[in-house]
């Protein structure tokens, strides 16, 4: 039994997005359509519901056939829930016209992802300030170098990388694992007429790695899985933009690995390119080689002191990277 003090704790750790969550659940009865309320994706609002039940210990929606049916402890806290949001909305102009008078001087942070994340990213982290009433002065860097001695310079304040381990001497934080990989070539590849045959026609072709600092600063795991294959690989370029991918792939025979929703959403949206998911038994196959058995590689942040990092910024960042795994409706 919690006692009353950890229930307030756990109370007050609830975030202003699980309001508005629970408020538009309670009006709607229908997990889709808070989504495209607050136009977050469906499982950003399935975590943070399942987050709820956690704190409150009750199902509060249930799932029924079609919709959510509110549980007895929903229906008493949703003119509460109801309250808090209607208060902090009322709350916008109010700040919106003190920051008129008083402009606050803007942070400034040096921001290092890899290039499968860096599409769009500037935007989401400018409205995730402006939804939490800040400034921020956001410098992004592509990050395809060494990562601990960015870190260990004025380079980088904040940084997300990919890797199948934590990078030892940085600091770390587990994000989440990587969910699938792309393959990505121009549409009049010969790949794709080949697809049955992935795993051994793809030593055929010239590849372009994407540089992401930890997970291939060195040896990209194509090179490994090749060479435990028996082949040899023909890398064609090393690049570390997704407009230098784009310019290498073309009207090319190379092709290349990649991942994260906006950059396939960027990808898709070149008519001379085509995308599709490695295979999965291919997938696990590189993976086994890289040191690390069978495991996810996953995303990681890093930062040179996390005391002078915002949390908004920091939660913002997680969100995303969470967000990004979400490909598969984009490659049916």
């Amino acid at each position: 039994m919690e006692t009353l003090e950890q229930l307030h704790k756990q109370i007050r750790s609830l975030s202003f997005f699980d309001v508005q969550v629970f408020v538009y659940l309670g009006k709607y009865l229908n997990s889709k359509a808070v989504a495209a309320e607050l136009e977050v994706l469906p499982s950003k609002v399935s975590r943070s519901l399942s987050a709820m039940r956690s704190v409150f210990n009750d199902k509060l929606f249930i799932r029924r056939q079609y919709n959510f049916e509110p549980s007895p402890l929903a229906v008493q806290l949703y003119p509460m829930m109801e309250s808090v949001k209607s208060n902090l909305d009322r709350m916008v102009p109010v700040v919106m016209g003190n920051q008129g008078k008083e402009q606050r001087e803007r942070q400034k942070v040096n921001l290092a992802v890899p290039a499968t994340l860096s599409n769009g990213l500037t935007s989401y982290l400018l409205e995730a300030a402006r939804q939490n009433g800040e400034e921020i002065d956001i410098s992004l860097r592509i990050w395809s170098g060494s990562l601990n001695s960015d870190t260990n310079s004025d380079a980088i304040d904040l940084g997300v990388y990919f890797s199948a381990v934590p990078v030892k001497g940085a600091e770390s934080e587990f994000i989440a694992y990587s969910k699938s990989t792309c393959v990505v070539a121009a549409k009049s590849h010969p790949l794709w007429q080949q697809f049955d045959r992935f795993e051994e026609v793809i030593f055929d072709y010239p590849f372009v790695v994407t540089e992401c600092a930890s997970f291939n600063d060195a040896q990209d795991p194509m090179e490994i899985f090749a060479k435990l294959n028996g082949r040899d690989l023909n890398i064609r370029a090393r690049v570390n933009t997704l407009d230098e991918l784009v310019s290498m792939l073309g009207h090319q025979d190379s092709f290349s690995f990649t991942g994260g929703r906006r950059t396939i959403e960027f990808l898709k949206a070149n008519e001379c390119l085509n995308v599709r998911l490695v295979p999965s038994q291919t997938r696990r196959r590189i993976h086994q080689g890289i040191g690390n058995g069978s495991r996810e590689p996953g995303y990681y942040l890093t930062y040179k002191d996390r005391q002078t990092c915002p949390q908004w910024l920091l939660e913002a960042l997680r969100c995303y990277i969470h967000d990004s795994l979400e490909v598969e409706d984009l490659l049916t």
